[in-house]
């Protein structure tokens, strides 16, 4: 009988799938695109969904002026649930049944990270985006897919 064996090797990983990055995007959406640092799971995933593409996020940013999300469907992300689940353990956010909320932990991390100038390049858009994407209005796209 022969034997399969498996050696280990270093495997790149592009940047969107590191934890550390979705964890730094979650605590930029909490803190510069979200009411009260508080986001919902979907909302979340919306706003990682629109963040992987130019044409999403110019989409999104035009029309939710207008309090329109153009979006019927969008991903859902597997490795952003990792990194919530690892925010959560570091107490960088809390959550509260389906709400995420950003910590006074996780606002110093992102004034850290601001300070030394390795902020991520989609806070600016975040910021640019504000607060314009409700709960309201994913609820009402959600409510649509029952």
């Amino acid at each position: 009988m022969s034997k399969v064996r498996f050696n280990r090797r270093p495997m790149p990983l592009i940047a969107e799938y590191r934890p550390i990055y979705k964890i730094f995007q979650i605590l930029s959406i909490l803190e510069y695109s979200s009411r009260g640092g508080k986001s919902s799971l979907i909302r979340l995933h919306l706003i990682n969904w629109v963040l992987k593409t130019e044409s999403r996020k110019e989409e999104l940013a035009t029309l939710a002026a207008d309090a329109n999300i153009p979006f019927k469907v969008w991903g859902v992300d597997p490795i952003l649930n990792v990194a919530l689940q690892f925010s959560v353990a570091q107490k960088l956010i809390t959550q509260k049944s389906d709400a995420y909320s950003i910590t006074f932990e996780g606002k110093k991390l992102l004034k850290l990270a601001k300070e030394q100038d390795i902020e991520l390049r989609d806070s600016s858009y975040l910021g640019r985006l504000g607060k314009r994407i409700t709960e309201k209005m994913v609820e009402e796209i959600v409510n649509k897919w029952n």
